[in-house]
């Protein structure tokens, strides 16, 4: 009886506790059917067949090094421009000694011209000189050593001055390993030269040794030389950062090592006589040197930045085709003939900052017309327009000083001189040397002295003042 009592409680108790189990399964089924199937409320949620699907994020590739073979005469390396990378570097490879084609990297070598056509000269201390060609040769290679008459090997230090000068059978030009200087004047008016290799051995090399090639446009100095380096097809001294050389493919860099440009300036005939027809002069370059660009007969055009604050002796002397020269403001001072020859010059603006003007700095430049030149202008030295026989006017500023001996002697067309100031100013003010100007040309004035502007009233004395204005320009010239 007490055992059928104890088993109703007990399921009087578990009913009710199984009952509130199972309801409380449902509720909380029916909550989590709602809710996202992972991760939490920033958990995206799977996409259904018809909801719309984003593109994968985009992955770049891994890099592919793109190798380029480079070289020099002795050696290649592949080399990727993407990263700067190089690899495999190492010395031609040749399937014996008369093959001219690298096995490896498919460079084309180019034998060393025989001796027996070359001048050859040895000295006291058992090295060689090369001469010149005792024949014609068109792709020309310098060897770093030769034999002596007795079969001794020595090496080949210098090619000598005016060695191959005027030789219109030179394209191309290679010197090879050994060679150690290029004298004054070795490749000069050599006019179909193109091409020249400079190895890096080469540590002395005159300004002069490739004057006046007209054709050259190609300039490669080995990467390894320590004094020169090519850039742009210019030839550079590396301590001095000077351009020494430059040619008819030439553009004057303007790249920096650091904070430092690695060209400055421009020497002394670094471009004598280049066939170059333009030229642009960036800020970097502060100096340039005499005859820089002289006899230089294709340039028509260049362009002068602020950098540079005189212009020297003879720089553009002789250039027969420059047509314009604008310079900015900046440049103080023009060198004697500096523009001497220049027969096709009939643009010219000069800068304000300008203050003399040299001796036979624009003589003979025919197609000048009609100069004004700037205020700020004290000096025209001797000659400086010299048989400028297509000048017809020019006009003085009122801050001129001194005009020199024969200025504007031998301009046949030019009738008219004005000054920028009165007669009085020009009388107390302007020096002039002897003979500075064509016996038959008389200067005007652009304003009127100060008693010519006093107006008393009297028509008379208003004409006779019209009168003295009028023949003021007699006043001065034979000073």
């Amino acid at each position: 009886m007490e055992m059928a009592k104890k088993k109703k409680i007990l399921f009087w108790v578990l009913v009710p506790l199984i009952s509130a189990l199972i309801i409380a399964g449902i509720v909380i089924g029916s909550v989590m059917s709602c809710a996202p199937k992972s991760g939490g409320p920033n958990t995206p949620v799977e996409p259904g067949p018809d909801d719309p699907v984003d593109d994968p994020p985009i992955v770049d590739p891994p890099h592919q090094h793109k190798w380029v073979w480079t070289y020099t005469t002795t050696e290649h390396w592949q080399y990727c421009a993407d990263d700067f990378l190089t690899q495999n570097r190492d010395s031609h490879e040749y399937r014996n000694s008369e093959d001219t084609v690298c096995k490896v990297c498919g460079y084309v070598r180019k034998l060393p011209t025989k001796q027996e056509n070359m001048d050859i000269e040895f000295d006291e201390d058992g090295n060689a000189k090369i001469g010149g060609a005792k024949e014609t040769i068109e792709d020309l290679v310098i060897p770093g050593t030769v034999k002596t008459p007795d079969g001794k090997e020595v090496d080949v230090v210098e090619i000598s001055e005016e060695a191959f000068r005027h030789n219109n059978n030179l394209n191309t030009l290679t010197i090879l390993d050994g060679v150690k200087k290029i004298c004054k004047d070795a490749f000069s008016n050599c006019s179909n030269l193109k091409e020249i290799y400079i190895p890096k051995t080469v540590t002395d090399i005159d300004p002069q040794a490739f004057q006046t090639c007209q054709s050259l446009t190609t300039i490669i100095i080995d990467t390894q030389n320590t004094v020169y380096m090519s850039i742009s097809n210019c030839i550079i001294k590396i301590e001095d950062r000077c351009l020494i050389i430059g040619c008819n493919g030439s553009t004057i860099p303007t790249r920096k090592s650091g904070s430092d440009y690695i060209v400055t300036s421009i020497g002394d005939g670094a471009f004598y006589g280049s066939g170059i027809k333009e030229i642009a002069i960036p800020s970097n370059i502060t100096e340039i040197g005499s005859h820089a660009f002289h006899d230089c007969k294709s340039l028509t055009k260049f362009t002068y930045l602020a950098g540079v604050t005189q212009i020297r002796e003879s720089t553009f002397s002789n250039c027969t085709s420059l047509t314009t020269v604008i310079f900015n403001d900046g440049i103080t001072e023009i060198g004697a003939n500096a523009f001497d020859g220049c027969t096709s010059l009939d643009n010219l603006t000069l800068p304000a900052t300008l203050t003399i003007i040299k001796d036979y700095v624009f003589r003979g430049c025919s197609s000048l017309n009609n100069i004004t030149l700037n205020e700020g202008l004290v000096t025209i030295a001797g000659s400086a327009f010299r048989d400028c026989t297509g000048l017809e006017s020019i006009t003085l500023p009122s801050t001129i000083r001194a005009i020199g001996l024969g200025a504007f002697s031998g301009c046949t067309h030019l009738t008219e001189i004005v000054y920028a100031g009165t007669e009085d100013e020009w009388q107390a003010n302007v020096v002039t040397g002897n003979d500075w100007k064509p016996n038959n040309v008389e200067v005007s004035f652009t304003e009127p002295d100060e008693e010519d502007n006093h107006d008393t009233g009297d028509s008379g004395d208003t004409a006779d003042d019209a009168d003295n204005a009028s023949g003021s320009g007699n006043g001065g010239t034979d000073d």
